[in-house]
């Protein structure tokens, strides 16, 4: 039988430990990264709650004020856009569980006003500028894309 240099046995077993670390990384990240990003959609998701819980108390306030009462809601965003997708939108929605309305109208923005009109103390969020001129409730408007206006 041959003898094996001693050389060639030091690089096997450097190339056998360096598969079996990559191994283990791969099977930890395989398990830690589910987590992490776990986190940090919970993260995102409070975030976003205690915005929307802001906006909610200036909405109350500018109602309890009466009317021509406005108050200017200033969002701090990074550069970009604000995507909120489909999955955290529907986490958000579910946590919350908003009550929905039935217009009971086939033609929404009719239903809207209708709505409007009989709830007197709801605010009313729309990008629609025909729509805002019907409505005297309290509105949601965006301003400059980085305001939110409450009248």
């Amino acid at each position: 039988m041959k003898k094996r240099s001693k050389k060639a046995q030091v690089w096997i077993e450097t190339v056998i430990y360096t598969l079996i670390a990559l191994v283990l990384i791969g099977a930890v990240l395989a398990f830690v990264k589910p987590k992490l990003q776990e986190l940090q959609d919970k993260a995102i998701i409070d975030q976003t709650v205690q915005v929307m819980e802001g906006i909610d108390a200036k909405i109350h306030s500018v109602v309890q004020g009466g009317a021509g009462n406005k108050r200017i809601i200033e969002l701090q965003l990074k550069k970009g856009a604000i995507k909120i997708q489909s999955y955290l939108a529907l986490k958000i929605l579910r946590a919350n569980m908003p009550k929905l309305i039935d217009l009971k109208i086939n033609y929404v923005d009719k239903g809207i006003v209708k709505y409007a009109n009989t709830h007197p103390s709801s605010a009313i969020a729309t990008l629609d500028s025909e729509l805002k001129k019907k409505i005297k409730n309290s509105k949601l408007v965006i301003r400059g894309k980085k305001k939110l206006e409450v009248q």
